[in-house]
């Protein structure tokens, strides 16, 4: 019945491989105009007797068949349906279901598509053992008209939704108020194959949400909404469980372990692609002045207490767009997009106060000042060429008397 809702030119040549009979009909005459050959030769005709012949000539004298009433209502626009005895060229009579529609604008022609109604009760047999077998799986079955509402649910729709009453309400009251996915099932009347899949969030019966996977076919022939929906609240648990896992190992991998600032590998990605788009940045390359006597002193541990609080300091004195990264040992780098060499002084001024400050560390009181060398990336240097800047720089001024900052 697609094809009626196509309506073509050439009706017939289009409609010829259908098994059912295929009549065009002049109006109000009802002259057969053209016939497929398939439903021709089902019932013992040849074409071409069968054209120019009024269609009484076929049919049983009692049917009514397609009478006033029901062409007025297909020349409003509208599909109708009625039953028809059809001769048959052997004298027998074949019972048809037929689908009238008018195929013209001025009303002339009817294009009346007719299936046998022993191949109906055929289909309705085998409907029948499908139905049998959708109450049996855990996919929810579900029927809807043109409108959205309900016309058929298995019985698994009704251990999702609950034992109330289904049949006869809309689609959208089985779907919870924070869903974003049902409107994309809707799209599915404009899909060139009136298909949609989406993940909708319902509700069941006692109100808590459910995720379901919604596969749904529009049938534009019966207008209808045939839809195919499954609890996949188990599937979106494990994506959520492996998406933290994913999280939590990226961020294991660009994350320093001892300090929480980022790593050597995060720095590098972040300066590779700094360079590649050409755009402005400064390097901070901070090094601790006398970092040994505290492990030395007070034992390794306190020292990785040590660095753990220059890092929180550090990340405290810039901004949320600058990064704060170990290099390893008690060297750090700061990168500062889209700074020039004063503003990237004032940042290492700061820094040097505050790494300056006193420390509590495992009850004992520690101080340490840092010497720092300020790069600018110029045109032309890749991140080798950045970094030996900031850390010749340093080197000067950890040798100039140290708790003092060097642009290169």
């Amino acid at each position: 019945m697609a094809h009626l809702a196509k309506a073509p030119s050439n009706y017939i040549n289009e409609l010829n491989s259908l098994p059912d009979l295929v009549l065009l009909v002049s109006a109000p005459e009802m002259h057969i105009i053209d016939v497929n050959e398939i439903g021709a030769r089902e019932l013992g005709w040849e074409v071409d007797d069968v054209i120019g012949q009024p269609l009484s000539n076929f049919g049983d004298p009692a049917d009514t068949g397609l009478n006033a009433s029901l062409i007025e209502r297909a020349a409003a626009g509208e599909t109708v349906r009625f039953d028809r005895r059809i001769r048959a060229a052997d004298g027998n009579w074949r019972t048809f279901n037929f689908a009238a529609r008018i195929v013209d604008d001025q009303g002339g022609r009817f294009l009346l598509v007719g299936r046998e109604m022993e191949a109906l009760a055929h289909s309705h047999s085998r409907l029948a053992d499908l139905l049998k077998l959708a109450d049996l799986t855990d996919d929810l079955f579900v029927v809807a008209d043109r409108e959205g509402y309900v016309t058929y649910v298995n019985d698994a729709v009704h251990r999702v939704h609950g034992d109330d009453k289904i049949v006869g309400r809309h689609l959208s009251e089985f779907v919870h108020e924070d869903d974003r996915g049902f409107e994309t099932l809707i799209s599915a009347v404009h899909a060139e194959d009136a298909r949609a899949n989406a993940r909708v969030l319902a509700r069941r019966a006692d109100g808590s949400p459910v995720m379901m996977g919604v596969c749904t076919i529009y049938d534009r022939d019966t207008q209808r909404w045939f839809t195919v929906e499954r609890d996949i609240s188990a599937i979106v648990e494990q994506e959520r469980r492996m998406q933290e896992l994913t999280t939590d190992l990226r961020r294991k991998a660009t994350t320093d372990a001892l300090t929480g600032v980022a790593n050597r590998a995060a720095l590098n990605e972040i300066l590779d692609h700094a360079v590649e788009l050409g755009e402005p940045f400064a390097l901070l390359l901070l090094d601790m002045d006398d970092f040994k006597s505290v492990n030395d002193t007070l034992g390794h541990a306190a020292g990785d207490e040590f660095l753990r609080c220059v890092g929180q300091r550090l990340q405290r004195a810039v901004k949320l767009t600058d990064v704060v990264a170990r290099l390893g040992g008690d060297e750090f780098v700061v990168y500062l997009p889209d700074v020039g060499s004063d503003d990237a002084a004032s940042v290492a001024a700061r820094m040097i106060e505050a790494v300056g400050q006193h420390y509590s560390i495992n009850g004992h009181s520690v101080t340490r000042s840092c010497s720092i060398g300020v790069a600018v990336w110029e045109p032309g240097d890749d991140v080798s060429a950045i970094l030996r800047k900031a850390d010749r720089a340093a080197y000067r001024a950890k040798h100039e008397g140290r708790s003092r900052f060097i642009i290169y």
